[in-house]
């Protein structure tokens, strides 16, 4: 799916009321309508931030894009 097919479904979703009364990051949404980093990942700083940053652990972000 290219660019502008993942924004089209993320309008129309929204209009369906998919998506709503939640909150999601970019990193949720990024495999459900196939958004993708400049370099081709999905990035999940998030996840990042609850599983390594927060616990201390040494910064590496393999498995996270």
């Amino acid at each position: 799916m290219g660019a502008l097919d993942g924004k089209v479904a993320l309008v129309a979703g929204a209009t369906r009321g998919a998506g709503r009364a939640i909150v999601v990051s970019s990193g949720q949404l990024a495999p459900l309508y196939g958004f993708t980093d400049t370099d081709g990942t999905q990035p999940d700083c998030w996840r990042y931030v609850v599983e390594v940053q927060d616990r201390g652990l040494a910064a590496d972000d393999t498995g996270y894009r």
